[in-house]
This record gives C-alpha cells, sequence and structure tokens, in this order.
C-alpha cells in the first residue's frame, strides 16, 4: 500500500509537547526543526526522520521524540474511504522565553 501525504487541513493530530533539552536550554540554544512522521493506517505514528535541522543534534533529536509520541486520526481517502498509511511534516519550535 503505498504512503499518502495527507494535506494539513484533512489530518487532526495530537503532538506531544516537545522536551526542551536541559543543556541546550542552559547554552541558550534555540532552533526549528521540520520533522517527517510516518503513520500506518491506524494513525500511530511508526517513523519520524528530520526534515529539516535545528541545527543542534539535540534539538532534533527532542523533535524526533516528541513526534514519535504523538497520534493523529486515521487518514482517510477519500476517493476510496480506504484508510490509509501517511506522511506528513510537523514544525517544532524551541524557543526560550
Amino acid at each position: 500500500m503505498a504512503l499518502t501525504s495527507a494535506p494539513p487541513d484533512k489530518l487532526a493530530c495530537l503532538l506531544a509537547n516537545p522536551k526542551y533539552p536541559a543543556a541546550a536550554r542552559e547554552q541558550g540554544i534555540e532552533g526549528k526543526a521540520s520533522i517527517r512522521a510516518t503513520m500506518d493506517a491506524t494513525g500511530e505514528v511508526v517513523r519520524a526522520d528530520v526534515l529539516q535541522s535545528s541545527g543542534s543534534p539535540a534539538l532534533d533529536s527532542a523533535a524526533v521524540e516528541a513526534v514519535m509520541e504523538s497520534r493523529c486520526n486515521p487518514y482517510r481517502d477519500p476517493t476510496t474511504g480506504e484508510l490509509r498509511p501517511m506522511t506528513v511534516v510537523h514544525p517544532i519550535n524551541f524557543a526560550l522565553k
């Protein structure tokens, strides 16, 4: 079964809050990572990869971990009505306040 890249308006995801790595926080490191998530037909995240790095391996790792802990509603193909595996990109921003 082929993966579908779901339109963002057709997908509801509950993203886990990323844990800001303590060392990155102490060093004042901020960044934004784009993480590509692959979900199975039930909406479970089965893989997460860094599509665009934040510039910090620690932040990238925390972003991947958060996406892996996330859950999406299953994606139903509008033409066939079948549940489909899919990919989606999640931007994860790490900013100190």
